[in-house]
């Protein structure tokens, strides 16, 4: 049983240290139902809304619009303030 949150205590030390820097993840992955090879990302919002102009708005893809992609990250900024991990997730087809 864990009784001490060890994600919070080395989020502090890294912060700290002042190396907490922003990440992107990125993998490429085989689309089996087409064969075809997709980019996976997540990290942090404000680099993976740099490189985005569609999202999903729950039932097509849309353009991003540049007031949709502020409201974005000034929710990013709140959520950070109220001390929430924030996570992004982005795809695209690899030529």
């Amino acid at each position: 049983i864990l009784t001490q949150d060890y994600h919070a205590q080395s989020q502090f030390n890294v912060w700290r240290r002042g190396s907490l820097q922003p990440q992107l993840l990125a993998s490429v992955l085989e689309d089996k139902r087409t064969s075809s090879m997709q980019l996976m990302c997540r990290g942090d919002p404000p680099l993976l809304l740099n490189g985005c102009c569609d999202y999903w708005d729950g039932s097509s893809i849309s353009p991003l619009s540049a007031d949709q992609r502020q409201l974005l990250l000034e929710m990013h900024a709140q959520w950070n303030l109220e001390d929430l991990d924030v996570v992004a997730f982005g795809y695209t087809p690899v030529p």
